[in-house]
């Protein structure tokens, strides 16, 4: 018999460490007092997240002629924006690094989810939305559930995969097999953030 919801959740919760530097950061944004300096002052309080910051500046995508060095220097040439986007995509990465998935399936997994993150910013642009920073991050945690059956329930899933295989779709597939679907992990794990 598949875990309950409720057992499950409180299993997740134990794996998972929200991503509070990325959810202050992205608070920085609506704050009109806000400044870039803010920004780079809260990235540089965790060095792995500023030594990314300054890498993705210094990527082909950015880069100009001069490599920059510090995160002031490399928030400034990335804008707020894309800042606060890499910030997000690498705390809800990092959140969920307890949970010891399959290294193929996540790879995948994030793959689409920042295809999914990328297409919802755009779609919210060209609709000219007004917050189309967290059309980023729901396209970013849009099936995050998904990953938390794939991580937590191994058997489950690949009983899953099987009616996939079949031809169910694979909210049917969850249900079936489960109760439930990724949809309602999503949103749980969403309360809890």
């Amino acid at each position: 018999m598949a875990i309950s919801l409720d057992a499950l959740m409180q299993k997740v919760s134990a794996s998972i460490t929200p991503p509070d530097n990325a959810f202050r950061i992205r608070e920085m944004l609506d704050d009109e007092n806000a400044s870039l300096a803010d920004i780079a002052l809260s990235v540089e309080l965790d060095p792995p997240l500023a030594t990314a910051v300054i890498r993705m500046a210094n990527s082909s995508l950015f880069s100009g002629h001069l490599r920059v060095g510090s995160v002031t220097r490399a928030v400034t040439r990335l804008g707020t924006l894309q800042t606060v986007e890499l910030v997000t995509a690498i705390g809800i990465v990092r959140a969920f690094n307890g949970l010891k998935p399959d290294r193929q399936w996540t790879r995948e997994f994030w793959k689409r989810a920042s295809y999914a993150a990328g297409s919802a910013r755009l779609l919210a642009y060209l609709a000219r939305l007004p917050e189309r920073d967290s059309a980023f991050t729901t396209g970013l945690l849009h099936n995050i559930g998904s990953l938390v059956i794939a991580t937590q329930l191994p058997e489950e899933a690949e009983k899953i995969r099987q009616l996939y295989d079949f031809g169910a779709d694979d909210l049917s597939a969850e249900r079936e097999i489960l109760g439930y679907d990724h949809t309602d992990i999503g949103e749980l794990l969403a309360e809890q953030w």
